[in-house]
């Protein structure tokens, strides 16, 4: 039913029109787009009406409705508007209809070519279809015409980080941050950069701000107690340390927690449930909880990633960089017979992480690819726990070995990693976990590469058994495969004269 009107009995199209407008303004939208079909069934060929059908139906996230609305407010009207066209083009975007979006963001600048939005449009879509210099070019127009534009000047920034172009990139954040000095994303994206080029202590400062993005802000937790970032005396104080992000990042960051109970720290460490195990066997002194607990009392909380912080680690100091994690008993029985020890060497595969990371088209690669560049020989094992749509099958046709039904948790990633002769990973979970067990490791490597792996290095502070094989160019594996296959071939090679010897 109908509520919260300023008309008695509407009736006219526009008396729902206006109260269609007014929920909209109140960030009303289910509201709204019930005033607005009211509208259209009354006046069914009102373009002005079909947008803001569209409107509400996209701030409802129902984009496909919301295009077939756009589409007909621009068949009613003779000549539509800038932001029809402006809309529909995000409408599209949200879909991910990359060239859909771009032809309506062209459009819109041709009807309003001194306005600033359809640039910046355009700029998102060139960095969607990972063309940053193209994107470059569309941020600068916006520029041109907002040069108050902060957000065009982070997303420059993020297009040059991409190619590479570190100073340009900064100059790009700086200048985002002095229009908005506060946002957590731009102070979190120059962090980052930071912390990717080598600057460790403003890096982990500005990184810090994470919590103020919109990405991680749903992700705070509500503690009563303080946060702790190195400065207070931990002597018999409670501290919770939690997992904020990815297993990986728990992984990379949990050998900091011996530094905290030498200060004396009573140390809860809340992890990933599959991480349970494995971080219990490794550290006895400390609770390990398979999850985040809200409701208990500590003297202080720490994040996990944050003991970058609070340690001011940088490439000098970084702790356990050769191997700080151990298997559990149990995980190593079971297994023990996995591996042909002497006879041919064992690698351990992973080519592909979540589908649903930020970073994924560019940081895993087609299992079709890699087959081609792996030498025949070697004993193959996959360590993927989860198979995009037809890997199963193209690697059991290719010989490897699935094992996924036996990878109950971490502990047993772990147990099969060493068991391995050598690990050949894109940046996931099991990359870090073969590096923090000191397991002999090839990690593939886009171009603009995360921040922990720094750059113009083939080796990595944080595990000394990682050896990193990155693209020369952007979106080209060819440099790093080659390199692969050579590594590949020299493990064969040095186990078939063992062999013979």
């Amino acid at each position: 039913m109908m509520s919260e009107t300023t008309f008695n009995s509407p009736s006219s199209a526009e008396d729902f029109h206006l109260l269609g407008l007014k929920a909209l303004d109140d960030e009303k939208y289910d509201l709204a787009l019930e005033y607005l079909t009211s509208t259209l069934a009354i006046d069914p060929i009102n373009g002005v009406a079909w947008n803001n059908h569209g409107n509400a139906l996209s701030a409802l996230n129902q984009n496909e409705l919301a295009v077939e609305s756009y589409l007909k407010a621009i068949a009613y009207q003779p000549s539509p508007p800038y932001l029809v066209f402006y809309n529909l083009a995000s409408a599209y975007y949200k879909l991910g209809q990359w060239a859909s979006a771009m032809a309506q963001f062209d459009v819109a600048v041709q009807c309003e070519p001194e306005r600033y939005e359809a640039y910046f449009g355009r700029g998102l879509v060139w960095d969607e279809m990972s063309e940053p210099s193209m994107a470059i070019q569309s941020y600068a127009d916006a520029l041109e015409r907002n040069p108050a534009f902060a957000q065009a000047f982070n997303n420059m920034g993020i297009a040059f980080q991409n190619l590479g172009v570190e100073s340009a990139a900064l100059e790009c954040f700086d200048n985002a941050l002095a229009l908005e000095p506060a946002s957590g994303d731009f102070r979190t994206n120059k962090g980052l950069l930071c912390l990717q080029y080598g600057q460790w202590e403003e890096g982990w400062q500005y990184f810090e701000s994470r919590w103020q993005t919109k990405a991680m802000h749903k992700l705070i937790w509500h503690f009563d107690c303080p946060l702790w970032l190195g400065k207070e005396a931990l002597n018999g104080k409670t501290l919770l340390v939690h997992c904020e992000q990815g297993m990986g990042d728990t992984i990379q960051f949990c050998r900091f927690v011996p530094l905290l109970l030498a200060l004396g720290a009573k140390v809860t460490l809340a992890v990933q449930a599959p991480l349970q195990t494995l971080m219990e066997a490794n550290f006895p002194a400390v609770r390990v909880l398979p999850g985040i607990p809200t409701q208990e009392k500590f003297d202080f909380h720490c994040p996990i990633m944050s003991l970058g912080l609070a340690f001011a680690a940088d490439s000098s100091n970084i702790p356990n960089s050769v191997g700080y994690l151990t298997i559990p008993e149990m995980a190593v029985a079971k297994w023990a017979a996995f591996s042909e020890e002497g006879v041919r060497p064992c690698i351990g595969l992973v080519w592909s992480g979540s589908a649903t990371h930020t970073n994924d088209a560019n940081r895993s690669v087609a299992l079709s690819e890699l087959l081609k560049v792996l030498p025949s020989g070697p004993r193959y094992v996959s360590l993927q726990k989860e198979y995009r749509d037809g890997d199963l099958a193209l690697a059991l046709g290719a010989g490897l070995e699935n094992v996924s039904d036996r990878l109950n948790d971490f502990s047993d990633t772990a147990a099969l990693c060493q068991r391995c002769d050598l690990i050949i990973s894109v940046d996931t979970s099991v990359a870090h976990l073969a590096g923090a067990l000191g397991v002999p490791t090839l990690l593939l490597l886009p171009f603009n590469a995360d921040w922990r792996w720094l750059t113009g290095r083939n080796d990595s502070p944080w595990y000394a058994s990682l050896q990193l094989l990155r693209q020369a160019t952007r979106a080209d594996w060819a440099g790093a495969f080659a390199q692969l296959h050579s590594e590949i071939f020299k493990l064969d090679e040095k186990w078939r004269k063992l062999a013979i010897n």
